[in-house]
């Protein structure tokens, strides 16, 4: 939680655009946490908000979620990005994080939505719109399929890596 990750703007957002059910989960800790506490209850949000810090089970929070959400000024690749995605969630994130845009552009319909800053609020707001993801078991560890692209899941990804160690072919 610093000042890149945007939690103060994401809250903020959260704070027009919610419904009354809508909860906010926000994993991590840092330098802004004491703020960003603050925050939520001048925001009248702390039946809303929940900052977890650290967790070693944070896939299950983001695989119980509908969305993903991240607000960050800037970032390399956001692996909780390419983690909600593997788990099933969808990703709402805004446009400065262009690492996401090729992503974005192989990613299936829905799975991973790019928007200005300035219209997160409204974005979360439509996320209250999104249909229920299908399951592949039952259960407290309900899976959903995976919404990553192709060349991202893990099957593609190990092949490549097979490929580079071995190296080029050699004609002898």
């Amino acid at each position: 939680l610093s000042p890149q990750k945007a939690m103060d703007e994401l809250l903020t957002a959260f704070a027009a655009a919610h419904a009354a059910h809508d909860t906010l989960q926000i994993i991590g800790d840092g330098p802004e946490r004491p703020r960003l506490e603050r925050l939520v209850v001048a925001l009248g949000l702390a039946d809303r908000v929940r900052i977890h810090g650290t967790r070693a089970d944070h896939l299950r929070i983001v695989a119980a979620a509908d969305v993903l959400v991240l607000a960050s000024h800037h970032e390399g690749m956001p692996n909780a990005a390419l983690e909600a995605l593997a788990v099933g969630t969808p990703v709402l994130a805004t446009t400065d994080l262009v690492t996401l845009a090729h992503l974005a552009s192989s990613a299936q319909p829905g799975a991973l939505r790019l928007v200005e800053r300035s219209a997160l609020a409204d974005a979360l707001t439509d996320t209250a719109r999104l249909e229920p993801r299908p399951t592949m078991g039952a259960g407290v560890d309900s899976l959903r399929p995976s919404l990553l692209p192709a060349e991202h899941r893990v099957e593609h990804v190990v092949l490549r890596l097979l490929e580079l160690l071995r190296g080029p072919e050699v004609s002898r």
